[in-house]
């Protein structure tokens, strides 16, 4: 079940995942799994079979808080530390390395990631709440990493016009160059005609 815009989930097994995925950049998430030990947080491909409980098949890595392991393909790859409350993610999308935090402590070594394209994931059992960056995070944001999963990576401005040259008032639409995915709107000002 999801809740608080979609970043809170209680789950009885299987997997949710984010709807962003990242394919550049360096990013940084946390997740706050206080209730429960049975929770599994991490990274996962859009090929994630999500009736899995995340890292059970080839294409999703996830720290389990019980064991404090690391898994994929249904088999830790690393054992750290179990527990702690507050799990960060580290992804770098670009060299396809993954890292966690455990109660703002990194814990493991660099993993080596397949595919192009990894979004959040959660599940196995009780409750998470992921912060992708809309409020503070528990602990500060790695040296070189982007605040959040699915942060504005870029900043667009411009000024609008009508077709006889006044300023105007429009929709104006971001996608994605590489998929084509919708990246946000805003509105120009009537008066000016600008945005950003």
């Amino acid at each position: 079940t999801l809740s608080n815009g979609n970043k809170t989930a209680v789950s009885a097994g299987g997997s949710v995942r984010s709807v962003f995925g990242a394919t550049s950049g360096k990013h940084y998430w946390e997740y706050t799994i206080s209730s429960g030990t049975a929770q599994m947080v991490g990274v996962a491909t859009p090929a994630t079979n999500l009736l899995y409980y995340p890292g059970q098949d080839a294409t999703a890595w996830a720290y389990e808080k019980a064991s404090g392991s690391i898994y994929n393909n249904g088999a830790p790859v690393q054992t750290v530390a179990a527990s702690g409350t507050n799990i960060g993610v580290l992804l770098d999308a670009a060299g396809k390395k993954l890292r966690f935090r455990r109660n703002g402590v990194l814990v493991g070594t660099d993993i080596t990631l397949t595919g192009s394209v990894w979004h959040a994931i959660f599940g196995y059992g009780s409750t998470c709440v992921a912060n992708f960056g809309a409020s503070a995070f528990a602990y500060s944001v790695p040296d070189g990493y982007i605040a959040g999963l699915g942060a504005l990576l870029y900043t667009i401005s411009g000024n609008v016009k009508d077709d006889t040259g006044a300023n105007a008032a429009r929709a104006v639409r971001a996608y994605d160059r590489a998929t084509g995915a919708f990246s946000g709107s805003t509105v120009s000002d009537a008066g000016t005609g600008n945005y950003s």
